[in-house]
């Protein structure tokens, strides 16, 4: 079976509701870019959709969701989403029937640098976040097109929206490493 992925651009408030239902539609895998403030109202459609499958839909549901997370998503936008702000990059839905999981793929960092020099290995996580970034923006954000069914293109959107989830974890888990170690010096 093809696998296929389909982008939902949110550009207005007014048409959100309307593009994520179409994308639901579709029975793809979903791609939703241009959200930035909105990403309350997106999670919160897709909870709606998700619970309306339950009551008696279709049975047409899209099995991954990634939200596109830009710079004009501020940090607070988010954090009411996932809980623990930018670093639940995982996300579960409860009771998702649309949603198995709900995968956020921060292309640009809204929060400012920390000031801190970091070590070698937080170095080179950044480093390798920032090279994921780079890569999803050239493969999505730059693309007219609306629904990608080539396999290797998919895959290579899905992978790379996985490897940004797993280098943002592991960059939390060295800083709060690094953070423990500094509370130990001064003990």
């Amino acid at each position: 079976m093809r696998r296929s992925l389909n982008q939902v651009v949110s550009a207005t408030s007014r048409d959100l509701q309307a593009t994520l239902k179409q994308g639901v539609a579709s029975g793809a895998d979903m791609l939703v870019t241009n959200v930035g403030e909105r990403v309350g109202s997106v999670v919160q459609e897709l909870r709606s959709l998700s619970t309306l499958a339950e009551e008696g839909g279709d049975g047409t549901t899209a099995s991954r969701v990634y939200i596109v997370i830009d710079r004009a998503s501020r940090p607070v936008d988010v954090a009411g989403c996932v809980g623990d702000g930018l670093s639940a990059v995982d996300f579960s839905l409860d009771n998702a029937a649309i949603c198995s999981w709900l995968l956020y793929a921060v292309v640009e960092q809204s929060a400012q640098p920390r000031s801190e020099k970091p070590g070698a290995e937080r170095a080179a996580s950044a480093s390798r976040l920032t090279e994921l970034r780079g890569a999803l923006s050239r493969m999505v954000l730059a693309s007219d097109e609306t629904l990608y069914d080539d396999e290797e293109t998919v895959n290579s959107i899905c992978e790379i929206c996985e490897e940004i989830t797993q280098a943002q974890q592991q960059l939390a888990e060295e800083s709060v490493v690094e953070a423990e170690a500094t509370v130990r010096s001064y003990e």
